[in-house]
């Protein structure tokens, strides 16, 4: 998932969005995405959204709002993610915490279930943003499982918010930047070069489901379950506490007996309830469904 971008200054050249539509603004975006703006944020939301007033050829964020909250403003919405939030993501952003999926966490599953017939093993990247981070599971997959425990069924589930990123995510298609961390031998054996762009192969893509998921929509989390492994990296400290709750909680419930629970590499689930039990896998904290 795309999340609001940590500066806070505003270009030039923007509409002036007053302190009262500042909250009115903030305040629909919480409730229809989770996602809060602090006061220190005002600045950053307004340089945001500066783009679609000018192309919808409004002057004033009075009319915005008016429009973004009637029917005919329905479409709005999905543009309105988009421009509130970046896409700061790429393949094997961490590596520590891919070791640890790797080495500890898939075998700890599979041993769990290598004995079971018909047997699926089904990881979920909760907030999937343009793709990396579930191609770079699929990948993983491939490389040491796959092939080894043909009786097991692999399937990743990758979700996010805004279906434009998520339209872009199954084309599979990144830049350098994206694959900078990305093995070369993983990158020649995996990604087709083309120019100076790379496309995911269809042997890792035909690992990956995509869905629209809001984490802060109760209904929507209630059609995710049966997951061994869920991943929400970076995500929670963009919701305010109630919301971060509610989350958790909706993951706990989707997980199948003794799965697993991982968010950022640098995070904690400190300050919220939840009926993990608490694991450390090297310098991660994991959080396991008892």
């Amino acid at each position: 998932m795309k999340y609001p971008d940590r500066q806070s200054h505003a270009p030039g050249d923007v509409i002036p969005l007053s302190s009262r539509l500042f909250e009115q603004l903030r305040d629909y975006i919480l409730k229809r995405t989770g996602i809060f703006f602090q006061d220190n944020k005002h600045y950053l939301l307004q340089s945001r959204l500066n783009a679609r007033l000018k192309a919808l050829k409004l002057h004033a964020y009075e009319d915005y709002y008016a429009y973004i909250t009637s029917p005919a403003g329905k479409g709005e919405f999905t543009r309105m993610v988009s421009a509130i939030t970046i896409n700061e993501t790429y393949f094997f952003r961490s590596e520590e915490h891919f070791n640890i999926i790797q080495k500890s966490i898939i075998p700890r599953i599979i041993k769990q279930k290598e004995n079971k017939p018909h047997s699926k093993i089904r990881i979920w990247s909760t907030a999937c943003s343009g793709g990396d981070e579930p191609y770079t599971l699929a990948i993983i997959l491939q490389h040491h499982f796959i092939k080894k425990y043909p009786h097991i069924q692999f399937e990743i589930l990758a979700s996010d918010i805004d279906p434009d990123i998520i339209q872009k995510a199954k084309k599979g298609i990144y830049n350098t930047y994206a694959i900078r961390n990305v093995p070369k031998h993983l990158l020649e054996k995996y990604f087709e070069q083309q120019g100076d762009l790379y496309k995911i192969k269809a042997e890792i893509a035909q690992h990956v489901a995509f869905k629209k998921i809001n984490l802060a929509d109760p209904m929507e989390m209630m059609s995710i379950h049966s997951v061994d492994l869920a991943i929400c990296a970076n995500v929670l400290i963009y919701f305010p506490n109630q919301v971060r709750q509610k989350v958790v909680s909706a993951i706990y419930n989707s997980l199948n007996a003794q799965g697993y629970f991982m968010v950022g590499f640098s995070e904690t689930l400190f300050g919220i309830e939840h009926k993990f039990q608490k694991t450390r896998d090297g310098k991660s904290m994991t959080y396991q469904k008892r």
